[in-house]
């Protein structure tokens, strides 16, 4: 019997560390949370550069429509997702 996707991504995410840290940065910036991103920089010091190239093309965080910026998000949590 095939495994169901939602627990499959879910095993994922907990068993892929680095995926993790940077999905919570993710989370983190969209919420312009700079504790929580300083503190998962601090354990994993490649991750702001990991980051940096993720969002090259784009900056959600300049974004003033909250909409487009939770959107942008969302594509770059897929985007990391899907890339890992």
């Amino acid at each position: 019997m095939d495994e169901d996707p939602q627990l499959r991504k879910l095993r994922r995410i907990t068993q892929d560390a680095e995926l993790r840290r940077d999905l919570l940065w993710l989370r983190a910036q969209e919420k312009d949370d700079e504790e929580s991103r300083a503190s998962l920089e601090r354990v994993d010091p490649q991750l702001r550069q990991r980051m940096e190239i993720l969002l090259a093309d784009t900056r959600p965080d300049r974004m003033e429509d909250p909409g487009a910026r939770r959107r942008e998000y969302v594509r770059l949590w897929q985007q990391r997702f899907d890339s890992g």
